[in-house]
């Protein structure tokens, strides 16, 4: 969360960081759980360097109010190159790094992210296919696998757990504090147990 970038400031920021960072394409995936930059370096000596100053100028330029000090930044960090980095956008796509695996949103935000790259024309041929293959991949894994068979979210998760924690929802009442996607579908989801009360 410290670390997300709104799609409006990701419009100037991606531009500038390409430029800066002579990247050949760039494009950022930000949401509430992550925020990853894929990059098509036009060298390969230095790209590990070059792509997490990227991610750091990127938060710089956010002016983001960032409760962690660079350092923190750094250490939370990973850096996928070559076949690692293609290999992590598939499953990313597919939901299979999010922290409820299975979870649809993931792949709408990806959508999202390189609908914006190329809106702003930090996307080019690689990244373009790149992503292609990745929602390809994801739509292979919700049709050919269980991943698919039951709808999936951290909401969802929290509200099975309630149930198996206090039993019959609908003797409970429930506060959901937030007004963002995420407790829209848990409010929706508890309603159908017809609570005593939902605030």
């Amino acid at each position: 969360e410290n670390l997300y970038i709104s799609e409006d400031r990701l419009s100037t920021i991606l531009p500038k960081t390409k430029e800066k960072f002579e990247f050949l394409e760039l494009m950022a995936v930000s949401t509430c759980n992550r925020f990853e930059i894929y990059g098509v370096a036009q060298r390969k000596q230095g790209v590990n360097a070059d792509l997490t100053e990227a991610y750091l100028e990127m938060q710089r330029l956010a002016e983001n109010q960032m409760q962690l000090s660079e350092d923190e930044v750094k250490k939370s960090t990973y850096l996928h190159t070559d076949t690692d980095a293609v290999r992590h956008a598939y499953r990313l796509a597919s939901s299979l790094e999010s922290l409820v695996v299975g979870e649809t949103q993931i792949t709408g935000q990806f959508k999202d992210a390189v609908a914006l790259a190329s809106r702003i024309h930090t996307l080019g041929p690689m990244l373009s296919r790149l992503s292609q293959e990745a929602l390809s991949t994801a739509k292979k894994v919700r049709t050919q696998t269980e991943i698919g068979r039951r709808r999936v979210s951290i909401s969802h998760a929290a509200i099975d757990l309630c149930k198996k924690v206090f039993g019959d929802l609908s003797k409970h009442e429930f506060l959901i504090v937030g007004a963002g996607e995420m407790a829209a579908m848990a409010a929706k989801y508890i309603q159908s147990y017809q609570p005593k009360g939902l605030y």
